[in-house]
């Protein structure tokens, strides 16, 4: 236990869960050999007290050691979920952005396309009443002398006689 734990500290890179492990097993490593120094008070087990002592000593050093590797991993892991949702912010802000530009667009392609119509409309009405003129002559001059009692789509151009 203590030799797994030792050689995870050793690592240049840790992950947190990797040292929660290693902090887990050195307090493991502790209470087991607690309890051998326990045991071999009591009754002679053939365990060699000093042993047992230096190897919780060995153990207890290992974890306040953990303990620090612990703590700077868990704060590494909080810098990177907090880069991450900033990353994930600004990856929502780009996308609502490019969707805000996008709609714009097609805002500004829908009112050109409506002027373009409503500019063809008001031009074939202009040459719908051009070609009402032009074809129907006798209209527009009605129009023009329609205060007169003469009728100018009766009169023709004058007879000449040669």
């Amino acid at each position: 236990m203590q030799k797994f734990s030792a050689s995870t500290l050793q690592k240049t890179k840790q992950t947190v869960d990797e040292v929660r492990a290693t902090v887990t097993e050195l307090q493991n490593a502790i209470r087991v050999f607690s309890l051998l120094s326990v045991a071999s008070t009591y009754h002679s087990h053939g365990f060699d007290e000093r042993k047992i002592e230096t190897h919780v000593e060995y153990c207890k050093h290992l974890l306040d050691a953990a303990k620090v590797h612990r703590d700077a991993a868990e704060q590494a892991e909080q810098q990177n979920k907090q880069k991450m949702e900033v990353a994930r912010q600004i990856a929502l802000a780009e996308e609502a952005r490019r969707r805000a530009e996008e709609q714009r667009k097609f805002q500004l392609e829908r009112r050109r396309e409506e002027d373009e119509l409503k500019q063809v409309k008001q031009q074939e009405e202009h040459f719908q009443r051009v070609k009402v003129f032009y074809m129907y002559p006798c209209l527009n001059q009605r129009k023009q002398f329609k205060n007169t009692d003469v009728n100018w789509c009766s009169i023709s151009a004058p007879y000449r006689y040669y």
